[in-house]
C-alpha cells in the first residue's frame, strides 16, 4: 500500500488516537518538547526580564516626557518674554508716534511763528515809515522828548542836545549827543537793539571820537537782544533797558 505523506495537519490528528494506543510515546513526546521550549523556570525568568525592561522602558518614557514638559514650559516662557518684547516694541511705536506728532507739531508752530515774525517785522517798517515824517515835523519838540528820555535814564539833567553830520564812504552820517557838564553822551534810542545796532553805533562812537574827543556811548533801547547786549558789555557801551535795570536793582537789593 502506498505511503500517504505526513503533513502537520495529520500528526496533530494522530496524536492523541497514538498517545492512547502507546502511553510511553508520552515521555519521549515531553522530552521532544522540553529541548523545543523553554522549561517553566526559564519561562518564568524570561518573563521577570520583560516585565522588567518594560518597567524601566516606562521610566525612560517617562523621563523623557519630562524632558518634553520641561522644554514645553521653556517655550512657554520664551513665548511670554516675546510677547513682553513685542509689547515694549508696539509702546516704542506708539512713543515715536506720538514723537512724530508732536514734531510736526512743532514745524507748524515754527511756520507760523515765522509768518507772525515777517508780519511783525512788516508792521515796524510801516511804523518807522509812518513817524518819520512826524519826527521830522516835530524838530524841536521830538529833541525834547529825546532829551528828556536821555535825563530820565541816566538820572541827569540840564544838559543839551549837539548835532553833527559826517560823511563815511560818500555816506552822509548824523548823530546826536547830549552833553552833560562837560561830559558827552553819545547815544542811540531804538525799540529794539539786535547786535548789527550794535555794530553801526561802535561804528559811528569811532567817527565821533575823532571829531569831539572821547565820548560815553549809551544805548537805550525797550526791547534787545541777548547777542547784543553782549556786544554792548564787551565793547564797553551802556545799556539802557528796563529788564537790564530791574536785574540790577534787584542784584543791588540781594548784595
Amino acid at each position: 500500500m502506498a505511503s500517504s505523506a505526513i503533513t502537520a495537519e495529520s500528526v496533530i490528528e494522530a496524536l492523541p488516537w497514538i498517545l492512547e494506543e502507546r502511553p510511553e510515546i508520552k515521555y519521549k513526546f515531553y522530552e521532544i518538547i522540553e529541548k523545543k521550549f523553554p522549561a517553566r523556570e526559564e519561562m518564568n525568568r524570561i518573563l521577570e526580564e520583560l516585565k522588567s525592561m518594560r518597567e524601566e522602558s516606562n521610566k525612560r518614557f517617562e523621563a523623557v516626557d519630562r524632558r518634553f514638559e520641561a522644554v514645553d514650559r521653556r517655550f512657554e516662557a520664551v513665548d511670554k518674554r516675546f510677547e513682553a518684547v513685542d509689547r515694549r516694541f508696539e509702546a516704542v511705536d506708539r512713543r515715536f508716534d506720538a514723537m512724530h506728532e508732536e514734531i510736526m507739531s512743532i514745524k507748524s508752530d515754527t511756520v507760523r511763528i515765522d509768518s507772525d515774525v515777517q508780519e511783525i517785522k512788516k508792521s515796524q517798517k510801516e511804523i518807522s515809515v509812518s513817524l518819520l515824517p512826524f519826527m521830522r515835523r516835530g524838530g524841536y519838540h521830538f529833541e525834547d522828548t529825546v532829551k528828556g528820555v536821555i535825563e530820565m535814564a541816566l538820572k541827569i539833567k540840564d544838559g543839551k542836545i549837539e548835532h553833527f553830520t559826517e560823511e563815511i564812504d560818500g555816506e552822509e552820517i548824523e548823530r546826536d549827543a547830549y552833553v552833560h557838564n562837560g561830559e558827552k553822551i553819545l547815544f542811540e534810542i531804538k525799540s529794539r537793539v539786535q547786535r548789527r545796532d550794535v555794530s553801526y553805533f561802535i561804528r559811528d562812537i569811532k567817527l565821533v571820537e575823532q571829531k569831539l574827543g572821547k565820548v560815553r556811548p549809551v544805548m537805550i533801547g525797550f526791547l534787545i537782544d541777548e547777542s547784543a547786549l553782549e556786544y554792548c558789555n564787551k565793547a564797553g557801551i551802556e545799556v539802557i533797558n528796563p529788564d537790564v535795570d530791574l536785574a540790577k536793582e534787584k542784584e543791588a537789593q540781594h548784595n
